[in-house]
């Protein structure tokens, strides 16, 4: 490949025959060279005027009749070597640059390597307490933690236990009051059925079929009553001959004392009419003086009704009384 003489000022290299191209304003250089110049730059290196990539003429041919190119002289050899020479010192001087910058980095990263590992056993031994410290300060979180916790599940657990105390002791109440009502109601049945025996038994002993003046007695009685049956003839009235009237309304010579209050054996005594007409006969039974003294059987009538008002009155008076207390130990 035969060289040129001439020289591209953008890499200051020797011109060859292949690759010498040129703008408009006739200056010469590298084809690499000239297109990134004119990428950075539209403008020729030389002479400053203005130009365009399109504009670069790529290839220069130069005509010569020896094939092997244009003859280099020794002066262009001289420069040549002149040149590489100077471009060595540069790599040299370069080179020692270089060698120095390294020498300086090697020297600073030792420095940095020997404060990296001081820096390191400072850490190192500030490490060990920093840990006591933070286990130290763990546990008193800790400790913080649970005493907060554990006052707060103790008010719960308190405020739990006084609501069992509480229900406990309305359970308890109630349960109370419970078997006081149902005392009350076993003892109000054994009233009643001694209420009802009584009358019973004064309705048997009395033979009549009569109610007492008390209304709930009435009602006790009447519920409590057989029906009677017609065909026993308890509805047909029955006629009594005036001899025997006379004779059982006929005054005795023999006046009985009057008791003041009946006893219960003589008013559960059963009645036995005497239709006797001997009125000699003086020897008269219980049911004699309870024909001639009727007053004997509304007195019984008369206290029976008051021992009926009292029990009904003092029931209905607890009644309402335990119906009052329960309602307000419930709402309490």
């Amino acid at each position: 490949m035969s060289q040129v003489r001439g020289r591209c000022v953008i890499c200051t290299s020797m011109f060859s025959s292949n690759n010498i191209s040129a703008l408009p304003c006739g200056h010469t250089f590298h084809f690499a060279c000239i297109s990134k110049w004119v990428e950075r730059s539209k403008t020729c290196p030389i002479c400053r005027v203005r130009t365009e990539g399109r504009s670069i003429v790529k290839h220069l041919f130069f005509d010569s009749a020896d094939d092997t190119g244009f003859t280099q002289a020794p002066s262009d050899y001289a420069a040549q070597v002149e040149q590489l020479s100077i471009a060595l010192e540069q790599e040299k001087s370069d080179h020692l640059d270089t060698q120095e910058q390294m020498l300086k980095l090697k020297a600073s990263v030792e420095s940095l390597e020997v404060k990296l590992d001081r820096e390191k056993k400072c850490y190192r031994d500030k490490i060990p307490p920093l840990l006591a410290r933070n286990r130290q300060l763990e546990m008193i979180y800790k400790a913080i933690t649970t005493a907060k916790d554990e006052t707060a599940l103790d008010k719960q657990l308190d405020d739990a236990r006084k609501v069992q105390l509480q229900l406990k002791q309305e359970l308890s109440d109630e349960r109370t009051l419970v078997r006081r009502l149902k005392k009350k109601e076993i003892d109000l049945k054994n009233i009643v059925n001694a209420l009802e025996k009584e009358l019973r038994d004064v309705r048997s002993a009395a033979n009549i079929s009569t109610t007492p003046f008390n209304p709930k007695l009435r009602s006790l009685a009447l519920e409590q009553s057989p029906p009677k049956r017609e065909s026993l003839g308890f509805n047909e009235s029955l006629q009594i001959d005036e001899n025997v009237l006379k004779s059982a309304l006929r005054k005795r010579p023999r006046e009985l004392p009057l008791r003041s209050k009946p006893s219960t054996s003589s008013e559960s005594a059963p009645i036995f009419l005497s239709f006797s007409d001997d009125e000699n006969d003086h020897v008269q039974t219980e049911a004699d003086v309870s024909l001639q003294f009727p007053t004997n059987f509304a007195f019984a009538f008369a206290q029976v009704d008051k021992l009926a008002n009292r029990i009904f009155t003092d029931t209905f008076q607890t009644q309402s009384t335990s119906t009052k207390n329960y309602a307000g130990t419930r709402s309490g």
